[in-house]
């Protein structure tokens, strides 16, 4: 039985029912008053005012603000955009949040593969971007032609940070998260780039000219971290820059790995580079009181196996440096702190119990603290720390039925390093800890029939091919070792440890090299490779060797410097020669003058073991010349002791001159013929 509800009842339940869908209703539309929802696109004519009682303001079309218009963006505002859309200036931007009350720059669909596109100011356009939030946009500001203030933001994922196009812009105290490519990227001008922190690009900072142009950027006091990939550099100019780098924190550039070889046979790919600063191409380059820590080479790839065929060649190691200089007149460099840099591992040799010919190793990258190329007018380098280059390991050489692989030889190590540079001066630079990389073995367990990969050297100061006159003063160069030769049925060369090297060209003349108050200690040879038929050389000591210059050495000190160890010959039929030292060697010097020079316990490396292995020699001095080019040597008030072999060793085409020089009379070599003389008194 169904009882029907008074009429009265019913009117009741329709009122309240009417009732509570108005208060329904007014949640439902009262509710976006607290987050208003402007939609926004086309040209801005009038002066206009976004603040966060309208927000979110919603881009679904390009915004450009016109010349002569102001756009004001206030603190706490949120702003979004459709994909591909972007806010124009050609009139004046203020965008100036407040710490606590960013504006927030932000997608619209954040599910978009296609980025918005950021803020641009053009050649007519003025203002400011301060305090904000960007994320993901494809470049969060870019000025082109203009000089926007850009300070205090934060950008979370973007292609670029920031992109500058003739601007002078200042650039302060940014956050940049995750820039796939660049950083902070500017083309000419001459912005100021300070204070921001950058971390997870590929490139930290870039600055480039224009064709023919020129551009003089001020970076300093950014801290760059966490930099990676196929081309991994901290900081970069390129040709027409004229950069004041200065005060920069640089941690943690890594290169990527080459690609392993994919095809029977295919060689491995190349590691990448990893530089904390490289200028190339500046009229003058000024680089000071930067810190780098970490730059590590990528490692090379691994060659593919090939069945009945020969495999591929183990990829190179990419090279890591502290600072890098090319092409450019002028450089000025000192104050700055590198540690630990390393050049990557060579790549194995691709092989298997299938391959007839295994392949070759890959070769370690080089590690360098500092490098300057092609310096024409002066290089200078003053009062910098540089800690622990480290050669990167040569590659393992294929294994194959017929022949393996040879081992690739190990990275060299630079502390400072100078190619092609006129008028050079390293002075009163602390260089420590550096290493040459181990050679590959011929095989992954090291024994072969074929031959394992020479040990990398160890430099402290190296200058290659002068093209003026260079200085060594002051210096401490303390505890260089080459890399250990790698393993094989001819074992390879310990890689040779120098503390100052001097290569003139020989060419037109002879250049001035100057070294005084330098001190050289704990130098060593690198071992010999262990051989199961021949065992490897240890490398040589020098504390320092000059090469095709005039010279003039004063009151330097060179102590404790060991010829490398000779490697066992498993067969025992012929082991490796230990290293050679000498305290200071001039070869092919027309005159040299040593005034107050001093040498300390000079020690030839010891022989490997099996058969009979010639001697090694340790000398104070050496001297060397050639029928083309003699030496003529004056050792005036110097010291030595301890030598293991010769106080003084004269060699062929070569005269010295002792002047109140204290040496054991017994130790000294000279005179296998006339083309050598010595001239003294013990």
């Amino acid at each position: 039985m169904v009882v029907a509800s008074p009429p009265r009842a019913r009117r009741v339940l329709s009122i309240v029912a009417v009732l509570l869908a108005a208060s329904f209703a007014a949640v439902l539309f009262a509710a976006p008053r607290a987050s208003a929802l402007r939609v926004v696109s086309g040209p801005i004519v009038a002066d206009e005012v976004w603040g966060p009682v309208d927000s979110p303001f919603l881009v679904v079309g390009d915004v450009t603000v016109r010349a002569g218009v102001t756009l004001t963006i206030l603190p706490g505002t949120t702003v979004r955009f459709d994909p591909s859309r972007a806010l124009y200036v050609e009139g004046l931007l203020t965008a100036d949040g407040a710490p606590g009350s960013e504006i927030q720059f932000l997608p619209n669909l954040t599910i978009s593969p296609i980025p918005w596109r950021g803020i641009q100011f053009n050649a007519t356009s003025g203002g400011s971007v301060t305090w904000s939030i960007f994320d993901r946009p494809e470049v969060a500001v870019r000025a082109e032609t203009s000089s926007p203030t850009i300070a205090f933001n934060l950008v979370r994922t973007a292609t670029f940070g920031f992109l500058l196009s003739d601007s002078s812009s200042w650039v302060t105290d940014n956050t940049i998260l995750r820039a796939s490519f660049v950083g902070i990227y500017s083309v000419g001008g001459s912005p100021v780039i300070s204070r921001n922190a950058v971390n997870g690009t590929l490139i930290g900072i870039e600055a480039d000219a224009p064709f023919a142009g020129s551009a003089f950027p001020f970076i300093s006091e950014n801290t760059i971290t966490n930099v990676s990939g196929f081309f991994s550099v901290g900081v970069y100019t390129t040709t027409g820059v004229t950069p004041w780098i200065f005060d920069n924190q640089i941690i943690g550039v890594v290169g990527a790995r080459g690609a392993n070889g994919l095809a029977p046979g295919e060689p491995g790919g190349a590691g990448a580079v990893a530089v904390g600063i490289l200028a190339v191409g500046a009229p003058w380059a000024g680089i000071w009181g930067n810190v780098i820590d970490t730059a590590l080479g990528g490692r090379g790839g691994n060659g593919r196996e090939n069945v009945s065929g020969t495999g591929g060649s183990g990829g190179p190691g990419g090279p890591g440096a502290g600072i890098v200089v090319s092409g450019t007149p002028e450089v000025e460099m000192s104050g700055n702190t590198i540690t630990n840099v390393q050049g990557g591992r060579g790549g194995d040799g691709g092989g298997s119990a299938l391959t007839a010919r295994g392949g070759n190793g890959g070769a370690g990258g080089s590690a360098l603290g500092v490098q300057v190329f092609d310096a024409t007018s002066f290089a200078r380098w003053y009062f910098n720390d540089i800690d622990g280059p480290r050669g990167g390991p040569g590659g393992n050489g294929g294994s194959g039925t017929l022949s393996v692989g040879m081992g690739g030889g190990g990275g060299d190590a630079y502390g400072i390093f100078s190619i092609d540079t006129a008028n050079g001066d390293a002075s009163w630079n602390s260089i420590q800890n550096v290493l040459g990389g181990v050679g590959g073995n011929s095989t992954a367990a090291g024994g072969s029939r074929t031959a394992g990969g020479l040990g990398g050297d160890a430099s402290g100061v190296a200058y290659h091919f002068l093209g003026g006159a260079s200085i060594a003063s002051g210096n401490s160069i303390m505890t260089m070792t080459g890399g250990q030769g790698g393993r094989g049925a001819n074992a390879a060369a310990g890689g040779n440890a120098t503390g100052v090297f001097v290569l003139g060209t020989g060419v037109g003349g002879f250049n001035l090299t100057s070294a005084a108050f330098n001190w050289v200690a704990f130098l060593v040879g690198g071992e010999g490779g262990i051989g199961d038929r021949v065992g490897g050389p240890g490398g040589s000591a020098s504390g320092f060797a000059a090469v095709n210059v005039d010279l003039s050495t004063a009151s330097n000190s060179f102590w404790f410097l060991q010829g490398g160890d000779g490697g066992d010959a498993l067969d025992g039929s012929d082991a490796g020669r230990g290293g050679d030292a000498a305290g200071m060697a001039a070869v092919q010097v027309p005159t040299g003058l040593s005034s107050r020079d001093g040498v300390l316990s000079v020690s030839a490396g010891a022989a490997g073991l099996g058969g009979v292995v010639p001697s090694s020699y340790a000398a104070g001095y050496f001297a060397l010349g050639s029928s083309g080019i003699r030496t003529a040597w004056t050792l005036d008030n110097a010291t030595v002791s301890g030598t293991g072999t010769f106080d003084i060793a004269v060699d062929n085409y070569a005269s010295v001159a002792t002047v109140n020089l204290v040496f054991d009379g017994a130790r000294w070599q000279a005179g296998f013929s006339d083309r050598r003389q010595f001239r003294g008194s013990a």
